[in-house]
């Protein structure tokens, strides 16, 4: 066994705090009129590590109070948050009430979720109970340096809180200005009665297909993917990107299709992907497969402008979804917007895209804290580095 930190001793987790397993209370109890408790039943009650009960229950069952730790006891195991409540909880959590430093214990769980996470990796396990949690072992300092820890990693909890407002605050901006710019445009004074609604004196209402060239995608069987210079597109890709697509591990260098060019809008066209409205503009050249689609712009309209115009928009309100949802070619050409004339369009987007800077260095920012906390955490929690008290 290692050797501990002077002062420190490994304890079990119910030595150190009550743990209290959540029970499901009957379904016929559950409302969305605020009668009884909120119900905390699992990771869905849960965002940003704070509770965000969706439904009350008028029985309630086991219950939590606020400042309460509760973690996940089903897939995913292990999920630590804090309760903002006091409600009732579910079988899908425990609440955990520290018998001494309540931020300590929490900060040490949220450390202790990457060993949930790969008890889970390869195999079925989908749940713990009870025991399994009262047995978590944990190193554990005198409770000024308990303390003094806690304040540390609270502090650049505030950091990412602080953040994540602003994070918040300025995505509400952007949906605030992508419905003032796409429908109002900007500084116009003279309006007209349209179709679909006032629009400014100098736009003019178009079909879709009269401004791209809609391309479909084709099966990876027919490429040849040997590392190339060109990239081949799934929907698996649109994942991770938020505007600009341009990383797969799927590479070529020649096929028998002409690569899409740099600015073509691609996104889902068939399946439940189609709801996350992941619209993205490509970013180097490539091709896409057959569950993607293609809008290349022509000369009347900047992609930049349709991207955000589709974003808004949004690709549910496009697909048939009596079946299984899908975007086809019937359904884009037809689609009737609000076109303003293409130096408009080009100032509206870069706007936008300012905005959308913005969002980006907000969140690099928030990763660069929560790094910062990872690594604080390595060190402190294990006493590898000990804080002067």
């Amino acid at each position: 066994m290692k050797k501990l930190p002077e002062g420190w001793r490994e304890v079990r987790l119910e030595e150190i705090c009550e743990v209290n397993m959540g029970q499901s209370p009957k379904s016929e109890t559950y409302n969305e009129n605020n009668i009884g408790l909120p119900l905390i039943q699992g990771n869905a009650d849960i965002k940003n590590r704070k509770t965000l009960p969706r439904v009350y229950t008028s029985e309630p069952t086991k219950q939590c109070d606020i400042g309460d730790i509760i973690m996940t006891v089903r897939a995913p195991v292990g999920a630590i948050a804090k309760s903002y409540h006091n409600a009732c909880i579910g079988r899908g959590v425990c609440a955990l009430k520290p018998k001494e430093n309540n931020d300590f214990l929490y900060h040490f769980l949220v450390n202790y979720e990457d060993k949930w996470d790969k008890l889970s990796q390869g195999s079925t396990f989908t749940a713990v109970n009870g025991n399994d949690i009262k047995n978590i072992k944990i190193l554990y300092p005198p409770l000024e340096e308990q303390k003094k820890i806690a304040e540390i990693l609270s502090t650049v909890d505030q950091k990412i809180d602080f953040v994540d407002k602003q994070i918040e605050e300025t995505e509400t901006l952007k949906k605030g200005l992508m419905q003032k710019l796409l429908t109002q445009g900007i500084g116009h004074s003279e309006f007209k009665d349209s179709e679909i609604g006032r629009i400014p004196k100098s736009w003019e209402v178009s079909k879709l297909e009269n401004h791209v060239k809609i391309i479909s995608g084709q099966s990876p069987s027919k490429f040849i993917f040997d590392g190339g210079r060109y990239k081949f597109f799934k929907v698996n890709q649109l994942n991770f990107c938020e505007k600009y697509l341009s990383e797969s591990e799927y590479s070529y260098n020649t096929s028998n299709y002409e690569n899409l060019k740099v600015g073509t809008i691609i996104f889902p066209k068939r399946g439940a992907a189609i709801f996350t409205n992941k619209v993205r503009i490509l970013k180097t050249e490539g091709f896409i497969d057959t569950n993607l689609m293609g809008l290349i712009t022509k000369k009347t309209l900047n992609s930049e402008f349709l991207y955000y115009l589709l974003v808004m928009f949004e690709l549910s309100n496009i697909a048939d979804t009596s079946s299984i949802p899908q975007i086809n070619n019937k359904h884009i050409n037809p689609l009737k917007f609000p076109f303003p004339p293409i130096e408009e369009q080009k100032q509206i987007a870069e706007i936008l895209s300012t905005v959308d800077q913005k969002i980006e260095n907000l969140k690099a920012k928030k990763e660069a804290f929560e790094e910062l906390k990872k690594g604080l955490m390595q060190k402190l929690l294990t006493g590898e580095v000990r804080v002067k008290v």
